[in-house]
């Protein structure tokens, strides 16, 4: 008799274990279903040669093509070279926004690849994006 209550007891744990395994992972896939989705029209932005001096700007054009808003918590830049501004406001589905990133030429010549790391709480909760170029230097060089 003992045993017999041991397999029914074993038999019923095992058997909500699993119900609630099953119920955890239909919740997180209503969870991700209903997450907004941050789609950008690029990723990486080539400006080519710029001129030493005057700072260089790119919008990064995005759309949350999501069911969920999107709050964007943070773009950052690895220097003080590169600065990113965003939208603090969430992004509602179906709406559009976009990232501007600038770099500042000023004293630095030559090739330059920058990233700036976008966090939020969409899908893919960090995304990249990179602008690339060569700055040409204002300085003279005589021959003489």
């Amino acid at each position: 008799m003992k045993k017999t209550a041991i397999i029914i007891m074993a038999f019923a744990l095992c058997s909500v274990t699993s119900f609630a395994q099953s119920v955890t992972e239909n919740t997180q896939k209503i969870a991700t279903n209903a997450a907004g989705v941050l789609t950008f029209n690029e990723e990486a932005w080539e400006f080519g040669e710029v001129s030493e001096g005057p700072d260089v700007t790119h919008e990064f054009k995005l759309k949350n093509s999501g069911s969920a808003p999107v709050s964007i918590k943070n773009a950052s830049a690895g220097c003080g070279c590169t600065v990113a501004n965003w939208p603090h406001e969430p992004i509602l589905p179906g709406a559009t926004a976009s990232i501007s990133v600038t770099f500042h030429t000023k004293g630095r010549p030559g090739a330059f690849t920058k990233m700036v790391t976008v966090t939020s709480d969409a899908d893919r909760a960090t995304i990249p994006l990179t602008i690339k170029g060569s700055v040409k230097s204002s300085a003279t060089v005589s021959a003489h």
